[in-house]
């Protein structure tokens, strides 16, 4: 399928289906599949991205939680299922220096 989110489809074959309409180009790399389901996080316009669960028994998504501050890339869950890893922007700074007599 060649259009933008996560898909589902039996391991036999058969029509796939959009299970959610993300992740979009912020992110694309935000994401954890498990045993029992995918991780995600799902961005929100003006707030830190929430947490959701996609899971597999019962194909639907649900809100685990939100994070206080914006991500950047980089998603993982343990193999028990039991902790999350994501990356967090703390603040956003640029420095711009000026070298005089280089040589």
């Amino acid at each position: 399928m060649n259009q933008p989110g996560m898909w589902v489809t039996s391991p036999n074959g058969g029509v796939e289906r959009a299970v959610w309409s993300g992740p979009g180009p912020d992110y694309w790399s935000n994401w954890a599949v498990s045993k029992s389901g995918l991780f995600f996080l799902a961005p929100r316009p003006g707030t830190p991205p929430e947490i959701k669960f996609f899971d597999f028994q019962t194909s639907r998504p649900w809100r685990i939680g939100a994070l206080a501050k914006p991500s950047f890339f980089g998603f993982a869950v343990s193999p028990d299922e039991r902790s999350l890893l994501y990356s967090q922007w703390d603040r956003s700074e640029r420095n711009l220096l000026l070298v005089k007599n280089f040589r």
